[in-house]
């Protein structure tokens, strides 16, 4: 058995009251667990870029309340930054504020697990995505294009069929990753084929 909580949005006054819950909730629980949301909270100063510089005192709640959970932060890959202000040039401010955290009983049972990010049009924040690897037999291949690949003649018919299919809906730059996406993953089988 492996108990989940998804968390949205600790804030406020409410916030130090939310993470002694789950402090003491953490105390019952010794089975493996995870937890993953927004924390709306810092836990290193390499989690914001821009604006005013954190804090110890922005640090200490999250750090806290982790160490008395005995949880850690599940192993983050790619785009670093959970939220942004919307904002340009000097007025944006990235954060990490949202993580997945598991207890040790957990990363026992995955210990190659990783996190990583998706843009999603219609929010601030990405959308957290959990990778929970059980083998750790292999780390995941980079996307390398080959250039021998262009001789072929039916690169260009892969290429064609893949962008040509159904797009998601979203932002021009959404829609643009998703295709990439998707023409890697076609080139990856076609390659192997």
């Amino acid at each position: 058995m492996v108990a989940y909580f998804c968390l949205y949005e600790l804030c406020g006054t409410n916030k130090n009251s939310q993470f002694e819950t789950l402090k003491s909730l953490s105390a019952f629980i010794d089975k493996p667990w995870i937890l993953a949301g927004d924390w709306n909270s810092y836990l290193n100063f390499e989690d914001k870029k821009g604006g005013r510089p954190l804090t110890n005192t922005a640090l200490s709640s999250l750090n806290e309340f982790a160490n008395s959970a005995c949880i850690s932060p599940i192993h983050h890959r790619g785009y670093q930054f959970t939220r942004s202000n919307g904002q340009f040039g000097v007025r944006r401010i990235d954060g990490k504020l949202d993580r997945v955290f598991s207890n040790g009983n957990w990363f026992n049972l995955f210990p190659n697990a990783t996190v990583s990010t998706e843009v999603m049009a219609s929010s601030d924040h990405r959308a957290i995505i959990l990778h929970p690897d059980r083998t750790g037999t292999r780390s995941p291949q980079p996307f390398r294009f080959e250039a021998l690949w262009l001789l072929e003649t039916s690169f260009l018919d892969v290429v064609a069929r893949t962008w040509l299919s159904r797009s998601p809906r979203g932002s021009p730059s959404f829609i643009m990753s998703r295709k990439l996406v998707k023409l890697q993953h076609s080139l990856r089988v076609w390659n192997h084929s």
